[in-house]
């Protein structure tokens, strides 16, 4: 029992280093042990057959999993490739089960037959003949210990010495259960008492000292063998007087050490690499960076050096380990070359551009950024975004965050131009390998010059289109306007042709009338044309002056005096002779031609058209030519001054009306800083009222 005890402690010390090598399956071999051992004693304390028999087959838990366990223990303890061989594995798990089955159950006694007890005096043991499949099973545990110390013979030629105490320690503690069971099958010693479970106990007791002593499973043989020779990095051990003791294959290859180094002091070595030598002189564990030209090419490495103690700090030498951070150097050497170039190119950049961290905070903002937002680079930095006074800063950064949207057209009065900005802001989101958001990148375009840009040509196509359209209505009224006089001129001087001489003098005094009417007609056509294609092309040349407006009209009312006395129309001036204007008088005068002669097409024979003007509060001269016409259609009033939109009608005598008229009055009232409106009634008569500068005194 205190064999079990022992094992099941021992057990339990070494499962707490399972993540040693072999420590779980060599836990599982003393659970094994403690097992066999404890139902064994159990078994010796029996004395009638019923029970000895069960605690026997009891015992076989234990029997049946120590060689396997034991077998897993070396391959792993000693590295061996079969480890990791499926068949192996298959094979040492499955076969402690079939023989816990075979011997528990005995089919057909091919395990034990003639079962008995034998009363030894001290106690009560059971005898039995072993049939064929215990000399089988018993073959498996005979040759699964001795493989197993096979291997570990093997790797205890090829270990340190301070590893082979340890490797020894186990040899040995195997060796003797593995002699006494030799000795019990082959019946040299009593059989009346099993001696395995007092043999493990002296196994036991070697592992323990193992454990203790020698650290067992801390680090094997095999696993320093790898740690040393197979690393890529290179790695130097000197003693404490800092000569070269040893060093692995690496540090051969890349350093280009030799056996003709060992003993050399490592200052004379190392003192290439600057700083490095004296660093075998500091007290505890430093690090330093290193480049080593191999082969051409440019290799960098960060040595740790570590000092060696024994148990009382001692210092027993140094361990140099060299790793290769070539590659992440490299990274981080094109890192920085691509990081100066993205800088350059980002502080050129035309646009605003700025980084900043999850929480608003600027990390990096390029000039244009800086001119744009009025902030100099040093408050930039560090900045908050969230703080900014316009709140729409920390709506934009809230809806990229939230997925929202990214994209945003403000318009941004900037502290630093004192004006109006039009922004394309893009910003895009940053996040970290998990996904998790660290900042945003934000892209700011001014936008301000290529909106003006693109509001003035949609202005030049709108006035092109506009320009366009008129020239298209001026041409169809041109020739609506002139087929009329021109048809009737035709019309009437064929008639005098072919009955010139059966006219009468009336007949030809009518005819005659008519001819000049249509050549008034086709005169103020072409002066309004003419009018209208100077102001069209480039602009009339504007000559102001002050000039009485009653004189004007009267001078127009002698014009189409004839036209208003065919008709038998009156033509009233009620402005008061002292009233002077300041304008262009030949413009002004084209307008009170135009509004008085559409005064008298439009009324009927015995009205009149009458004209007065007063001042009013703007120092504005207000002109109004008032009829006693049809008037016009309230629908229409709004299309009369328009050349696309031209309300079209015929004079009360059948007169023609181009509608250019109007539209040429708008344009030469604006010339002079003047308006132009109408008020009608259907049926009632119109007035046209004209506003235009007035001049205080004649001349001025």
């Amino acid at each position: 029992m205190f064999s079990a005890i022992l094992m099941a402690v021992m057990a339990f010390f070494t499962y707490r280093s399972r993540h040693e090598s072999g420590a779980k399956s060599f836990s599982a071999t003393l659970g094994g042990i403690a097992i066999y051992a404890f139902f064994y004693a159990f078994q010796v304390a029996s004395t009638d057959l019923g029970s000895i028999l069960t605690y026997f087959k009891l015992s076989y838990i234990g029997i049946s999993l120590l060689p396997s366990a034991f077998l897993y223990f070396a391959l792993f303890y000693t590295h061996s490739e079969l480890r990791h061989s499926k068949v192996i594995k298959g094979f040492i798990y499955i076969l402690p089960a079939i023989n816990l089955l075979l011997a528990t159950t005995n089919p057909g006694n091919l395990y034990f037959s003639d079962i008995h007890t034998l009363d030894t005096g001290s106690h009560v043991t059971i005898q039995f003949k072993r049939e064929i499949l215990y000399w089988i099973y018993s073959a498996y545990i005979f040759g699964s210990i001795t493989f197993s110390l096979v291997l570990m013979a093997k790797m205890y030629l090829l270990a340190s010495s301070s590893h082979r105490t340890q490797i020894l320690m186990v040899i040995t503690g195997t060796m003797v259960p593995l002699v006494l069971y030799f000795f019990f099958l082959m019946e040299l010693i009593p059989t009346e008492l099993d001696p395995h479970p007092f043999a493990f106990t002296i196994t036991g007791i070697f592992i323990a000292i193992a454990l203790t002593r020698h650290q067992f499973l801390i680090l094997s043989p095999p696993a320093r063998n790898l740690l040393f020779d197979t690393v890529p990095g290179p790695i130097i051990i000197t003693d404490h007087l800092h000569r070269i003791t040893d060093y692995n294959s690496a540090a051969r290859e890349i350093l280009g050490i030799g056996d003709q180094q060992y003993g050399m002091q490592a200052q004379e070595f190392l003192h290439k690499w600057n700083q490095l030598s004296s660093l075998l002189e500091a007290e505890k564990h430093v690090s330093r960076e290193i480049q080593v030209i191999t082969n051409g090419e440019v290799r960098y490495f960060v040595v740790n050096i570590s000092n060696l103690s024994d148990r009382r700090n001692n210092l027993m030498g140094s361990l140099l380990i060299f790793h290769d951070i070539t590659k992440e150097k490299k990274s981080e050497l094109h890192l920085r070359d691509t990081e100066k170039k993205l800088r350059t190119v980002i502080e050129n950049a035309p646009a605003g551009v700025v980084y900043f961290n999850a929480s608003g905070i600027i990390q990096f903002a390029n000039d244009n950024f800086t001119r744009i937002f009025g902030l100099s680079h040093e408050k930039a930095t560090g900045y908050n975004l969230n703080h900014y006074p316009d709140p729409r800063i920390q709506e934009m950064i809230s809806a990229t965050f939230n997925g929202i949207r990214n994209r945003f057209d403000i318009r941004f009065f900037s502290n630093n131009s004192f004006s109006d900005l039009d922004l394309d802001i893009h910003i895009e989101v940053i996040r970290n390998e998990k996904g998790e958001i660290e900042g945003g990148l934000g892209l700011i375009t001014d936008m301000t010059g290529l909106k003006k840009s693109q509001e003035q040509i949609e202005s030049q196509n709108r006035l092109l289109k506009q320009v366009n359209y008129e020239k298209d209505r001026l041409l169809s009224i041109i020739a609506h306007d002139l087929r009329g006089p021109i048809s009737a001129f035709t019309g009437l001087t064929d008639i005098m042709i072919s009955e010139v001489d059966n006219l009468s003098k009336e007949e030809l005094k009518s005819i005659t009338h008519s001819i000049r009417e249509a050549s008034v007609a086709l005169s103020n056509l072409l002066d309004n044309l003419l009018e209208w294609s100077v102001l069209q092309r480039h602009g009339a040349e504007i000559r102001k002056n002050a000039f009485s407006i009653h004189l004007l009209i009267e001078k127009t009312f002698q014009q189409l005096i004839t036209t208003a006395t065919g008709k038998g129309i009156r033509l009233i001036n009620q402005t008061q002779p002292e009233l002077f204007v300041f304008a262009d008088e030949k413009m002004i005068g084209t307008v009170l031609r135009n509004l008085i002669s559409n005064g008298i097409k439009f009324t009927h024979p015995g009205g009149e058209v009458n004209i007065h003007a007063k001042v009013n509060g703007h120092d504005d001269v207000v002109v109004h030519v008032k009829d006693t016409g049809v008037g016009i259609p309230a629908d229409k009033l709004m299309t009369i001054f328009n050349i696309t939109q031209q309300y079209r009608s015929t004079g009360t005598d059948g007169e023609p009306s181009s509608g250019l008229g109007l539209v040429l009055c708008r344009e030469l009232i604006r010339q002079n800083n003047g308006e132009i409106w109408v008020t009608s009634q259907s049926g009632k008569g119109s007035e046209f009222s004209f506003s235009i500068p007035a001049a205080t005194v004649a001349g001025y």
